[in-house]
């Protein structure tokens, strides 16, 4: 893992937008819809991190213990949940995603189960 990425990503300010609703939009669509596949790939690893839980090392190797500043309670993650539920086009850019591997690795994360388990009420 890269170092300068750890210690950038375990950075209060940057969790905070990382895990800010305000930072959802239709970008996070867009990346996933990218012909070049270090883009949707990007795209991926945003919704694993949105994903990950507090309590495990997130994939850049930082700690997400939720003694740490900026990881969001259960109420911001269900708000920040709400919000990217509501993206245009989510669910077929993840269809649409040519890596089946990338495909398979949003459908797993907690995140997309939530929006499922919603829309199925």
């Amino acid at each position: 893992k890269d170092p300068a990425k750890q210690r950038l990503f375990n950075m209060t300010i940057v969790k905070r937008m990382i895990y800010s609703p305000h930072t959802i939009g239709n970008w996070l669509v867009y990346m996933l819809e990218a012909i070049d596949g270090d883009v949707a790939s990007r795209g991926v690893q945003y919704i694993e991190l949105l994903s990950s839980d507090p309590e495990t090392p997130d994939f850049y190797g930082g700690s997400n213990s939720s003694t740490n500043k900026g990881i969001p309670t259960p109420e911001e993650r269900a708000k920040l949940y709400k919000r990217v539920s509501r993206l245009d086009y989510l669910h077929p850019a993840i269809l649409a995603l040519e890596d089946i591997d990338m495909c398979n690795r949003v459908a797993n994360t907690h995140l997309m189960r939530h929006i499922q388990d919603e829309e199925l009420r």
